[in-house]
C-alpha cells in the first residue's frame, strides 16, 4: 500500500502490470545528471579554453614588446590551445547529444578550431597583420561561448509536467 502506481496495463498474458512512478523519476534523474555532467564538463573545458587564449595573448604581447625568449612558450601554448578546442568540440558533441548544449555550440566550436589552425599557421609565417586580428576573434568567441554556455540551465531530458 505504500507504493504509488502511474499506469496499469496488460502484458501478453492478460496479467495486470504496474509500472512504478519512482522508476520513471530515477531514469529521469540519471537522464538529467548525464546532462550536468557532460555540460559541466563542457564549462571547465571553456574555462580552460579561455584560459589558454587569455596566456597567449599575454605572451604575444611580451614578445612584441621585445622578450625574445616567450616565442617557445607561445608556439607550445598554440598547441596545447589547439588540443583543448578539439576536446571541446568533442564535448559539445557530447553535451549536444544528451541536451546540455545547442548545435551552435558544436558548430562555433568546429569553427573556432579552424580558425585557430589559420592562427598557428600565420603565426608560424609570421603573418601578423592576420595573427592579432584572428586572435582577438578567437578569444571574443571563445568568451563568448563561455559566457553562454554558463547562462543555459541544463535541459531536463525526459520530462512531462
Amino acid at each position: 500500500m505504500g507504493q504509488q502506481f502511474s499506469r496499469l496495463g496488460e502484458d501478453w498474458n492478460g496479467d495486470v502490470k504496474r509500472e512504478e512512478t519512482c522508476g520513471r523519476r530515477s531514469t529521469e534523474r540519471a537522464l538529467q545528471s548525464g546532462v550536468t555532467i557532460s555540460s559541466g564538463i563542457l564549462r571547465y573545458v571553456l574555462i580552460a579554453h579561455t584560459l589558454g587564449l587569455l596566456a597567449q595573448s599575454a605572451l604575444a604581447g611580451e614578445f612584441l614588446s621585445g622578450t625574445d625568449g616567450v616565442v617557445k612558450f607561445h608556439e607550445w601554448t598554440a598547441w596545447i590551445v589547439l588540443g583543448i578546442c578539439a576536446v571541446q568540440i568533442a564535448m559539445a558533441g557530447l553535451a549536444l547529444r544528451s541536451g546540455g548544449a545547442s548545435l551552435w555550440l558544436l558548430i562555433g566550436s568546429a569553427l573556432v578550431f579552424l580558425a585557430e589552425v589559420l592562427q598557428t599557421g600565420t603565426g608560424y609565417g609570421r603573418f601578423l597583420r592576420v595573427h592579432l586580428p584572428l586572435g582577438v576573434i578567437a578569444f571574443a568567441a571563445v568568451s563568448w561561448q563561455l559566457i553562454s554556455q554558463f547562462r543555459r540551465s541544463p535541459a531536463v531530458v525526459g520530462s512531462r509536467q
